[in-house]
């Protein structure tokens, strides 16, 4: 598929790791919560972005030692 991209767009790639983790009640981050991170936080960099949801995660998921997938994350905002 190919995408027109304009100024102001945002590019977020992501593997399962990242909405897959659990918290201590055995809860899922899930997609939705991702879904509403990324509205409510639209106005953040792309670096602002990534490092807030990542150490949302991580604190979602009991701790970083605590993680049982791989997370990768990439935010790309278009500029010009």
């Amino acid at each position: 598929e190919e995408f027109q991209l304009e100024k102001g767009d945002r590019i977020f790639l992501y593997t399962d790791g990242l909405f897959e983790v659990i918290n201590e009640q055995d809860e899922q981050f899930g997609e939705a919560r991702l879904s509403q991170m990324l509205r409510d936080n639209s106005g953040l960099s792309a670096q602002e972005f990534g490092d807030y949801l990542l150490n949302t995660v991580i604190n979602w998921s009991r701790g970083k030692e605590k993680l049982e997938d791989d997370i990768a994350l990439i935010v790309i905002d278009v500029i010009g």
